[in-house]
């Protein structure tokens, strides 16, 4: 009980962390599916934090789209649960797409261009949005 009672008594910021982590096991499932030498030769500790720092970073770029957004009535729970729900659906469909193409085509789709591939919308709706409130200040 005293755990629940921790959790529900911190900060909003250590919650948020604490959600975003949970997009971490698709992350690890990425780069078992797409860097399996990373995986095999490297230790577990480099493989959870290379996944929480992939998580929290995706987090806070689709946070930056969020609050460009909806400014006024940002509220940082509502928005990190929000961006896990998008991230979370927006990874797996990826890693269907790009393991069917493994599957069927017999290309390989390395790692890092997943990294690439994943974060490309996000950072590009993250800029529009940006853009879209300075374009509506100076109007």
């Amino acid at each position: 009980m005293s755990i629940y009672k921790e959790i529900s008594e911190s900060h909003d910021v250590i919650k948020s962390i604490g959600l975003s982590s949970l997009i971490s096991p698709f992350w690890f499932l990425s780069l078992f599916l797409f860097n399996i030498n990373l995986y095999n030769n490297s230790d577990l500790i480099i493989k959870i934090v290379l996944c929480l720092l992939l998580s929290l970073s995706s987090v806070i770029v689709f946070l930056v789209f969020a609050y460009n957004i909806e400014k006024p009535r940002f509220n940082l729970l509502d928005s990190v649960s929000a961006s896990l729900v998008f991230l979370g659906i927006w990874k797996a469909i990826l890693i269907f797409i790009i393991y069917s193409v493994y599957f069927f085509f017999k290309t390989e789709i390395y790692f890092y261009w997943y990294i690439v591939i994943y974060f490309t919308p996000i950072i590009t709706l993250s800029i529009l949005s940006f853009f879209e409130k300075v374009k509506s200040k100076l109007k």
